[in-house]
């Protein structure tokens, strides 16, 4: 009996192999209770609208984004589907392929599109690694880096950073715009009934103390920005202020999605701020973007642009000012006082009194 037990292990040994490779080789036809199918076919068989449970029994062979979207009967919560989809993607890991090994790098600080909306901030997040960005082997199956999961992490942590500083942005943005002209909507309600009218007037756009949103720190310029992104009482402040935004708007999708992202972020801020801290020695304001991706140089180029623009244009109010006064003038060119005659010859104002004597004097034609 153990000649024959030391045979049969050795012949599944054999058959395990042979499966690993078929799997690495793309030669097997099923894996556990899957057929295993061509992209090509796969394709096909959804377009001939079989039920979701006879599709469900196929694994394509290579990764797909989305390969059940808008799929009848996935609209509502399945266990089937997510099981079918847990399977499906350990398929693939066995296989390591190389469509879902680039599907998981797209979440790690050096792949390539990992500063496509902040490159700034992105350089500074970079500081605290080893690692040269951009990664040129964008393979998970393949990454040239033993402890990756930092890489994953650090990506994680400038998505966030990069949401909580735009609102920043944005609300300050609106605070700079917005005329704060009341202390509460009862206010005006009180104000209008006392004195049965319209609200007071007020420039720009009323908005009610209490209805809007503020920010102790807010971000105008590069130099606010990097005074944030060097000082931790003031990182943190922002992203407390956006895990508030987070927790009582819908505006980036479900609540339950905000809710969600706002208690990640509660979790992750420590290793946020520890992060920042390790690395503010090395961040200059040189290394700091704006939201339009200039640096100090550029904005103080732009700055420097916009305050000529506003000298010429002041200049040319000016002139205009000086020359409608002049025109506007009354006082005679003579006695210095009231006039209400303008030369249109010279230009000069004269009362009644010297305008015959001007006429006579400056402008007979001589024949």
């Amino acid at each position: 009996m153990g000649k024959i037990d030391v045979s049969v292990r050795k012949t599944l040994r054999v058959l395990e192999d042979q499966a690993r490779k078929s799997i690495s080789t793309g030669m097997v036809d099923s894996w556990n209770q899957y057929q295993i199918i061509s992209v090509e076919k796969w394709e096909k068989l959804k377009k001939k609208k079989s039920s979701l449970a006879v599709l469900m029994r196929y694994l394509p062979e290579e990764y797909l984004d989305h390969p059940l979207l808008h799929y009848p009967g996935t609209e509502s919560k399945d266990p089937k589907i997510d099981t079918w989809f847990s399977d499906w993607e350990k398929y693939l890991e066995e296989k390591k392929d190389a469509g879902l090994g680039k599907f998981r790098c797209a979440h790690c600080i050096l792949h390539p599109d990992a500063a496509r909306f902040d490159e700034g901030l992105h350089s500074i997040m970079t500081k605290g690694i080893d690692g040269k960005f951009p990664c040129k082997v964008v393979d998970i199956f393949q990454c040239p880096f033993e402890e990756n999961e930092q890489l994953f992490h650090l990506k994680y942590m400038f998505d966030y950073i990069r949401d909580a500083i735009s609102h920043a942005e944005s609300v300050t943005h609106e605070m700079d715009k917005t005329h704060y002209a009341y202390p509460s909507r009862s206010h005006v309600e009180d104000f209008m009934n006392l004195h049965q009218s319209g609200k007071p007037n007020s420039f720009g756009r009323d908005t009610f103390l209490g209805e809007a949103e503020f920010t102790r720190v807010p971000i105008r310029n590069i130099s606010d920005k990097f005074n944030i992104l060097t000082d931790k009482k003031l990182l943190g402040i922002i992203l407390d202020e956006y895990v508030i935004h987070l927790r009582k708007d819908t505006d980036y999708g479900s609540r339950e999605y905000t809710i969600e992202k706002a208690e990640t972020l509660s979790k992750i801020k420590s290793d946020i701020l520890h992060y920042f801290s390790s690395i503010k020695s090395k961040i200059s304001i040189g290394d700091v973007r704006d939201s339009r991706g200039r640096n100090l140089e550029d904005e103080r180029a732009e700055n420097k642009r916009i305050a000529e623009l506003y000298e010429e244009q002041s200049q040319e109010d000016y002139n205009l000012r000086q020359n409608m006064n002049k025109k506007r003038n009354s006082l005679c060119m003579t006695c210095n006082e009231f006039a209400n005659i303008l030369c249109m010859e010279c230009d000069k104002w004269v009362c009644t009194v010297h305008y015959n004597e001007h006429k006579a004097t400056i402008h007979t034609k001589v024949e």
